[in-house]
């Protein structure tokens, strides 16, 4: 089941109206009125069908300058629960998938990490059902009160998804919900990870895909292959390595970042550097995370590798400044754990590219989540379900 794009009007006022409940609870009637900008007519109608189902509930009455005192009201958190499933990253070796089971607040009750197989998809759906199936065994929540799965899979795999959603579907008798990992670091972080106020954010998930969030919802365009940030066709100076500030910065993806192409280009040189001691002797297994680590530790090489990388980022980051405005943007996925060695050169370049008034307006900063952003958000997909339907 692909997550709704088009709501109807009581689908819309369900999820704002809980949203700011789950977000700023307690809260009133009133506080939630001005906050979504609907009548209080509506919104006491809506909070007293919650208050009825036990998705809502009181929490005593709030101060008052005269008159009577306003009923505060608060998500009742436990009354269902989420799963939320990320088969990780297909470029890193010997990644983990991560599952976690949440309330409706977002909290983690219980998280699982395993090694991903790497054989064919029937060993990725074993491991799968068998560690959601370990994750609800662990929670003692009862099976009734989980309401879904949601499931966080590389782009690059999304043709995998219809025997992954039918197989957990039939395991568990629970609605599937899928998405790419770039989308759901970026509503993990809108959820979880962010004030309520935030709605429009730019998730760079790695140099050549990102999620998009426009008005607090995933934008997935028309065909849904939104994020791409690469030409079909590799553009090249001739020798195929580019560093950012001599060429062209759109490129054709690879395993991560270009920048490990034209690390080991210049390592099989001879060049002397401490990413050779961190990855020993094959150079195929090089992560950018290597190269970072020998960044923070001084290798000028490194430092210099990774800064190129923050300024070919940079370019790309400006341009989706210029095109979305965002209020953040918001560097995870392979690029997490870098600080400011890459921040730092991508602020630089984003404020030089980019136009002053929308450069000015974008807080860059890293993944509130972490490695978690991706997993938060197939939960999410659960919990925003659980609300529309309220």
């Amino acid at each position: 089941m692909e997550p709704k794009q088009f709501l109807t009007e009581l689908e819309k006022k369900n999820w704002v109206i809980l949203e700011i409940i789950r977000k700023n609870g307690p809260v009133t009637k009133t506080d939630i009125s001005q906050l979504t900008g609907i009548n209080i007519v509506t919104v006491s109608n809506y909070v007293n069908k919650y208050l009825d189902q036990g998705l809502v509930r009181g929490r005593g009455l709030d101060s008052s300058t005269g008159g009577r005192k306003p009923e505060l009201v608060e998500l009742n958190s436990d009354f269902a629960f989420a799963v939320g499933l990320d088969l990780g990253p297909l470029n890193v070796p010997a990644a983990d998938m991560t599952a976690i089971l949440t309330n409706l607040s977002g909290r983690v009750i219980v998280k699982l990490k395993r090694s991903r197989p790497k054989e064919d998809i029937d060993r990725l759906l074993d491991k799968s059902t068998g560690l959601i199936s370990e994750l609800i065994k662990n929670s003692a929540v009862g099976r009734e009160k989980i309401k879904g799965a949601g499931i966080s899979i590389p782009a690059v795999a999304l043709s995998s998804y219809p025997a992954i959603k039918s197989r957990i579907e039939q395991e568990f008798g629970m609605p599937v919900f899928i998405d790419n990992d770039a989308n759901l670091s970026a509503f993990g972080e809108k959820m979880i990870g962010l004030t309520p106020e935030v709605k429009n954010i730019v998730y760079l998930h790695s140099e050549t895909s990102c999620g998009i969030i426009i008005n607090g919802e995933i934008y997935r365009g028309t065909s849904g292959s939104t994020g791409e940030l690469a030409f079909r066709e590799q553009l090249s100076n001739g020798n195929g390595f580019i560093k950012a500030r001599r060429g062209p910065w759109l490129q054709t993806g690879e395993s991560g970042l270009r920048t490990l192409t034209y690390a080991k280009h210049i390592l099989k040189q001879g060049v002397e550097s401490e990413i050779n001691q961190i990855a020993g002797e094959n150079l195929e297994q090089l992560t950018f995370q290597t190269i970072t680590q020998a960044a923070k530790n001084g290798d000028k090489l490194a430092m210099e590798l990774v800064e190129d990388a923050g300024v070919n980022l940079g370019m790309r980051v400006a341009c989706l400044v210029n095109i979305f405005n965002p209020e953040m943007v918001i560097i995870g996925g392979g690029l997490i754990g870098t600080g400011s060695l890459l921040l730092d050169p991508i602020r630089k370049t984003v404020k030089k590219y980019a136009f002053e008034e929308t450069a000015s307006a974008a807080k860059i900063l890293p993944a509130q989540l972490g490695e978690d952003s991706a997993v938060a958000g197939a939960a999410g997909l659960v919990i925003r379900e659980v609300f529309l339907q309220a």
